[in-house]
């Protein structure tokens, strides 16, 4: 029974040991985020050298294992994924001069179409080389596309939608880690009133299954937090933001005056209506989801925790950013244009 007493405090223990550095990282690097994406110029250079090293992080950390050892050796397929870090970038700084989303897609998928062409003159080549350049094609996809869509959310929508858009997708991974550990912490306490994931039990089973393969240590009680989070965020930040944003304009402080978005066709806070918001909160969770799961089955074939050690308490910068990759998009087209 000591044993049991002792496992069952080590595993209590485990779930809430990270949570100091968390709030450590969040409570010395939100600020600074917030502060270099309040003006156009330094959010362009920010989010590019973040780009960058999100690029870094997916070609060494989160390379499949099944193509880890044949990149290593082989020159060509080295280069081919040094040349997708150069070449994502670069359409990074393209989309810097163009504040229009269709033209930055239509930049993005060109540069796609022109890569998938160039890949298909190798001719005949193996399967692990085949791996190898889809894993660029999805490093396009998935960080290119989200990082000029939070690129057009920062300099074309302005600081207060893209402090809105924040706000509301890491409330949403906030959520879930709340609601996921303290699931479990009850679980741990009180096993046989709480089973360990107990909204799993509600959502049909081939969804759980989905899930639960790409990412196992996920569950279905942390999505629901999240989920709750990111629409309670969304439905009052609004509100929140409007009033300190007048408070400060009385008092000259022109530098968050900034935030208010003129001369473009582009809809502000206040003129979203809040049945809007609330379908704005569930959009930007469940793409926050997808961007996590999709991470997470990226992680898993390179056989990696996390992307990287750069942000104590959380890993790599891609293990921050997978969730605002995948709803930047949707915010863009959902809520912007």
């Amino acid at each position: 029974i000591p044993s049991i007493h002792s496992a069952m405090s080590t595993d209590i223990q485990s779930i809430s040991s990270d949570i100091p550095r968390r709030m450590l990282t969040i409570c010395i690097g939100a600020p600074i985020v917030f502060l270099l994406l309040s003006d156009g110029t330094s959010s362009k250079i920010f989010l590019t050298i973040v780009h960058f090293l999100c690029g870094i992080e997916w070609i060494t950390a989160l390379v499949p294992r099944r193509i880890q050892k044949q990149a290593l050796q082989e020159y060509r397929l080295k280069l081919i994924l040094r040349a997708w870090l150069v070449l994502s970038v670069a359409i990074s700084v393209l989309i810097m001069k163009d504040e229009k989303y269709i033209g930055n897609a239509i930049i993005r998928f060109s540069c796609l179409n022109v890569a998938s062409r160039l890949l298909s003159r190798f001719g005949n080549i193996d399967a692990k080389s085949m791996d190898a350049y889809q894993h660029v094609l999805d490093g396009f996809l998935f960080i290119t596309t989200g990082f000029s869509s939070l690129l057009f959310i920062s300099v074309s929508a302005g600081f207060m939608h893209a402090l809105f858009f924040a706000l509301v997708v890491w409330n949403g991974d906030t959520g879930a880690l709340i609601a996921g550990r303290l699931g479990k912490f009850l679980h741990l306490k009180y096993p046989s009133k709480f089973p360990s994931d107990l909204v799993s039990l509600l959502v049909p089973s081939f969804i759980t299954k989905i899930v639960f393969k790409v990412s196992p240590k996920k569950t279905m009680t942390g999505f629901l937090g999240g989920l709750v989070l990111s629409v309670i965020t969304a439905f009052y930040l609004p509100f929140l933001l409007n009033a300190v944003f007048h408070l400060l304009c009385e008092d000259k402080a022109a530098f968050y005056c900034q935030a208010e978005v003129e001369s473009r066709q582009i809809k502000s806070l206040q003129e979203i209506v809040p049945g809007e918001l609330i379908e704005t909160g569930l959009l930007l969770s469940m793409g926050g989801i997808c961007g996590d799961l999709f991470e997470s089955a990226i992680k898993r074939s390179a056989d990696q925790k996390d992307s990287g050690k750069l942000l104590p308490g959380h890993g790599g910068l891609m293990d921050r950013m997978d969730s605002m990759l995948f709803a930047a998009s949707i915010y863009v087209l959902y809520v912007i244009t």
